[in-house]
């Protein structure tokens, strides 16, 4: 699988530092959720990327503070079509002109829970690698 988000590709780059990545999405929230829960750590920083890292936008912000109510075992209302007044500004994702990325797309990335597992990255001979974590 070769991985194309600009933004997602950028943090995974900037964040040499952290002592572990994973990324997520809200196909695998709560497998996120349970990978934490199960390491322990004493910080976690979520960080979504936004627009080419530069911008927030929406989904990145919903999906991170979904993951941040779960870890507090605060209630949650996954449903960001008909229950997130925020969700009426991604339409913009449903521009015909955008070729690359056909609507149906937005509703399989927003499917929570798709899949039980995490991608966590590593870097392997200089390049930057996600394997896949079974929660």
């Amino acid at each position: 699988m070769v991985q194309t988000t600009s933004a997602g590709t950028q943090g995974l780059a900037n964040a040499q530092q952290a002592e572990e990545i994973i990324t997520g999405s809200y196909v695998n929230v709560q497998a996120i959720v349970d990978y934490i829960r199960g390491r322990n750590p004493a910080m976690v920083s979520l960080v979504a990327m936004g627009i080419g890292g530069a911008q927030p936008n929406v989904e990145d912000r919903l999906c991170a503070q979904i993951i941040y109510n779960l870890l507090l075992n605060r209630p949650v209302d996954v449903d960001i079509e008909s229950n997130n007044a925020d969700f009426k500004n991604i339409r913009h994702l449903f521009d015909p002109a955008i070729d690359w990325a056909p609507e149906q797309d937005f509703y399989r990335c927003a499917q929570f829970n798709r899949f039980p597992f995490v991608l966590k990255a590593s870097r392997e001979n200089g390049m930057q690698y996600l394997h896949r974590i079974d929660v």
